[in-house]
């Protein structure tokens, strides 16, 4: 129930705020105080350069929260989309999307963000050295959700090994060179953003799972 809370206020208010602070400090009966502690958890620890990439995540670990699907659209370049990266075999698949609430991933039948645990976003954003991959007791060898400038997308070329044609590459190539941000989130997915014409976006979704087979 205590989950819930969040969830029906935001509803209601129907807008999303700068940051978390402003929705606590909105807060008026004893009831909806029990949504500060999940709320709290908004606040992204990033470096004070660039408090417009903190408004952007904040809002949209928002729009995931509260499963607004029209609001998620937002966060999705109307001109380039988003790539999703996906290993349902062998190979790697990479397929385009300008509707993420509505993607469906290739070895599932329901949309990527029902398969995820919302409240796993709403984990603190530090701003550190990306975890490395281990594939030992753990996947990585640091849990949380860590931020990095930095663009380990471009050095993997991945979309040489989907099987794309030379249009879909290039695309990609073009795209994935305007990546600034990437984050890990530990208990799911890899998420890249990027800045295109002063704005910010999600270009690039890792859904693949590491170490596994």
């Amino acid at each position: 129930m205590k989950r819930l809370l969040p969830i029906l206020f935001l509803l209601i208010v129907g807008c999303f705020p700068d940051s978390a602070e402003e929705v606590v400090n909105s807060l008026t009966s004893p009831k909806e105080m029990e949504m500060e502690e999940d709320l709290k958890r908004v606040r992204v620890k990033l470096s004070q350069e660039d408090s417009s990439f903190q408004q952007f995540y904040s809002r949209f670990v928002m729009s995931l929260l509260i499963g607004n699907r029209q609001e998620m659209h937002k966060f999705v370049s109307p001109e380039n989309g988003v790539y999703m990266i996906e290993s349902p075999g062998a190979l790697p698949l990479i397929s385009k999307t300008y509707q993420l609430a509505e993607f469906k991933l290739q070895n599932d039948s329901s949309v990527w963000m029902t398969n995820i645990d919302v409240h796993i976003m709403m984990e603190d954003l530090v701003f550190e050295t990306l975890p490395k991959v281990i594939c030992d007791e753990e996947i990585y060898d640091k849990q949380g959700c860590f931020a990095q400038e930095i663009n380990p997308l471009l050095e993997s070329q991945i979309w040489n090994y989907a099987g794309l044609n030379e249009k879909q590459i290039q695309a990609i190539e073009f795209l994935v060179k305007t990546v600034e941000i990437t984050v890990v989130n530990t208990s799911n997915f890899i998420f890249y953003f990027s800045k295109i014409e002063g704005k910010w976006f999600l270009t690039f979704l890792d859904v693949r799972t590491p170490c596994a087979a």
